[in-house]
């Protein structure tokens, strides 16, 4: 698995209506999301061993950044945040990570908004760590 940045079809396609005034582009998005679950999964053309897993975290005022823990990221032992931190979209309520994944894959994750960002060896108070 890649850690470099990969990006969503379906979050491009969100971001150029959002920019060309499109309003109900996030609503009609997040409406398709309920329907259809998340993560959002898209094939990659030309490549059946894969595919675009894209994580989504709808945000209310108070989040600042979105982590994602998982095995996929060889658990917590990796060694730099930008691995695992969501992009915010601008001017919307929507975090997301996007990784190419082998498509028999499976594996746990979890999504901890405003994580505190120490790593695993530097907690010191667990309580409050595992609350994110």
């Amino acid at each position: 698995m890649s850690t470099k940045a990969i990006t969503s079809p379906r979050i491009d396609a969100l971001q150029q209506q959002i920019a060309t005034g499109n309003t109900a582009a996030l609503d009609t998005f997040w409406d398709t999301v309920i329907t259809e679950g998340a993560p959002l999964i898209e094939p990659i053309e030309g490549d059946r061993q894969h595919a675009l897993v894209t994580f989504l975290w709808r945000a209310d005022d108070a989040v600042e950044h979105v982590v994602l823990y998982s095995e996929l990221l060889k658990g917590a032992w990796w060694n730099s945040w930008s691995d695992a931190l969501f992009t915010h979209l601008p001017d919307t309520n929507l975090y997301y990570r996007t990784y190419r994944v082998r498509t028999d894959l499976r594996f746990v994750y979890w999504l901890t908004p405003n994580h505190p960002l120490h790593h695993i060896a530097d907690v010191e108070d667990w309580e409050t760590y595992l609350a994110h």
